[in-house]
């Protein structure tokens, strides 16, 4: 069991809060433009989302965002590798935004959490094997928490 923000959160209750809340992640290269204009990959960007309803008589949409936000930095908690020398992790994002969550305009807005994969040194190096590992290993703990990548209904 993890502890977070001092209480503790099982993996099961990861599990039953991916799916009452559709969580689904994205990943996607993280990039950057070198001096000469080239773009390099350098890490992964994994975006977390959380589906914000108002079906739920939990109060305000914007209560229902902040509570939807937290899950996701809990759930972050429970992914993110620890102890890794090799990468750094940057969190970012806020239950202010709201995202499209979908292809149907009856689709719910979202709240996105950023996990962002680097290098810890020598910010402008290409992806190597270290950052591929901490990808599949986020991917693996996303998997077992049974969160699907991309949109599902």
């Amino acid at each position: 069991m993890e502890e977070v923000d001092g209480h503790t959160l099982p993996p099961q209750h990861g599990s039953e809060l991916a799916r009452r809340l559709h969580i689904h992640y994205e990943v996607y290269p993280e990039s950057v433009i070198l001096r000469d204009h080239s773009i390099r990959s350098v890490g992964y960007c994994v975006e977390l989302y959380g589906q914000v309803g108002d079906d739920s008589g939990c109060g305000p949409v914007a209560d229902r965002a902040k509570e939807v936000y937290g899950v996701l930095r809990e759930i972050s908690t429970l992914i993110v590798p620890h102890g890794d020398d090799a990468c750094r992790y940057q969190m970012r994002g806020s239950s202010a935004a709201f995202y499209f969550c979908g292809s149907h305009p009856a689709d719910r807005g979202c709240v996105r959490l950023e996990i962002r994969i680097l290098h810890r040194d020598h910010w402008d190096r290409p992806i190597d094997a270290f950052e591929s590992r901490a990808l599949q290993e986020i991917e693996d703990r996303l998997d077992g928490l049974r969160v699907p990548r991309g949109r599902s209904n």
